[in-house]
């Protein structure tokens, strides 16, 4: 191999190695305390209950590493211990959630008191780390349900996931087998982090190669 085209390949592949995605919050979408939120739980086989999702795009292809998002109970709810949550993301299907998650996990959350939506009723934020999944640039679905056992799908220990003061379209179904109805209505509120192709990286590889098929070119004229 020549030893400029050799320079060439280690190069592309410290650059691969090395630069070739960056960090970055891929929806940021912050808590609008004055707003009711929506319910969004899991109940017992049998009894009612309601989830909620929210659309989101992205731009690029892009890799997940974590979420926050905020919600409430309707009356003063002990979240000394942790909290559990279904975090599941579907696929778009012409307006509205695929029936059944692309993506999907289980956490057992804290919850951080970020003040109050009324005396006593305090808002609460969750954070979790994502299992890196990745997603192509498209229209997407985020859905936070609580599926705490002890709490029950209404009454005073129901769940709101928080609203956000923009608008957008969300999507809501009584359970896991019926489809989603969706409607343009307010955001909820979550901010989603990951790593998307480093823009400067890819033109310097770009370069390169046009460089190395010169210099191919030249050789052979």
């Amino acid at each position: 191999m020549p030893r400029h085209l050799a320079l060439t390949l280690a190069l592309i592949f410290t650059l691969i190695g090395s630069t070739a995605v960056q960090a970055a919050p891929l929806v940021l979408r912050p808590l609008a305390p004055g707003l009711a939120g929506e319910y969004s739980n899991f109940g017992p086989p049998g009894e009612t209950h309601q989830q909620v999702a929210d659309m989101f795009m992205l731009t690029q292809a892009a890799t997940l590493h974590s979420l926050t998002w905020y919600g409430r109970y309707d009356a003063l709810y002990s979240t000394a211990d942790p909290i559990d949550f279904a975090v599941r993301i579907f696929a778009d299907s012409s307006g509205s959630p695929e029936l059944s998650p692309s993506w999907a996990t289980s956490e057992s959350v804290y919850a951080i008191p970020v003040g109050e939506y009324s005396p006593g009723v305090p808002w609460l934020q969750y954070s979790v780390t994502l299992p890196s999944w990745s997603l192509g640039a498209g229209t997407y679905w985020l859905s936070i349900v609580e599926a705490h056992a002890a709490t029950r799908p209404y009454g005073s220990t129901q769940w709101l996931w928080g609203d956000t003061d923009a608008r957008g379209w969300r999507a809501i179904r009584g359970g896991d087998d019926l489809a989603w109805v969706s409607s343009l209505d307010t955001s909820h509120a979550f901010t989603l982090e990951g790593s998307v192709p480093d823009p400067g990286s890819t033109l310097l590889l770009f370069g390169l190669g046009v460089v190395g098929l010169a210099a191919r070119r030249k050789r052979w004229q």
